[in-house]
């Protein structure tokens, strides 16, 4: 007990005065939240290649190039 590293001080009783079940449930709550937004910003990027690879695919759409500049920034990126 005493390599406890968690948050909060030690009361009279020997137990912690802060819960560690609610600060492990935040701290999983946060990384849950960041995992769900990076796989969602993974999945948008590829709704939006294969858009510009319809897109790029008709000769005579007018927002080609639009999608061919921003397929470049992504690819820089």
């Amino acid at each position: 007990m005493i390599a406890d590293a968690g948050v909060g001080h030690w009361n009279k009783t020997g137990s912690k005065t802060q819960n560690p079940s609610l600060t492990n449930f935040i701290s999983f709550t946060l990384v849950y939240i960041v995992y769900m937004y990076i796989s969602f910003i993974i999945v948008m990027h590829g709704v939006f290649m294969a858009v510009s690879r319809l897109s790029l695919s008709q000769k005579n759409d007018i927002y080609g190039p639009v999608y061919r500049t921003m397929e470049r920034m992504i690819d820089y990126a």
